[in-house]
């Protein structure tokens, strides 16, 4: 098994079985499973909140992400960037289409995951 192998599987069952579920409650439960698997297999998540739909995560490498749940299979996934003078900034211009449910969890994988650069 590969680092994060599991993060969010059984999200991924839920919301399979739960597509008629508003952003709101898509977003409780995105809290949970990512705080419980986040512990399970020693995610490096040093923060981790719920704001309205939107789940806002801050990774032990400073990365910030935020995730806005439109629905079971709808979400948008961007970071966040600290200025200097260590205000966030939340550039959320969505241009794209929705992602879908398995493009979220393969993103969110992929950030929480990743190997710093040496």
């Amino acid at each position: 098994m590969g680092e994060g192998d599991g993060f969010l599987d059984g999200f991924r069952r839920e919301m399979q079985e739960s597509a008629t579920l508003d952003g709101r409650a898509v977003a409780g439960r995105l809290g949970l499973h990512i705080a419980t698997d986040g512990e399970r297999l020693n995610a490096p998540i040093v923060d981790l909140f719920r704001w309205d739909a939107s789940i806002v995560m801050e990774l032990k490498t400073g990365a910030k992400w935020t995730v806005e749940c439109i629905g079971a299979n709808a979400y948008h996934v961007y970071p966040g960037f600290t200025r200097e003078d260590g205000e966030v900034v939340w550039p959320n211009i969505w241009v794209a289409p929705d992602m879908t449910l398995e493009q979220t969890i393969a993103q969110l994988r992929k950030e929480v995951f990743a190997r710093p650069e040496s």
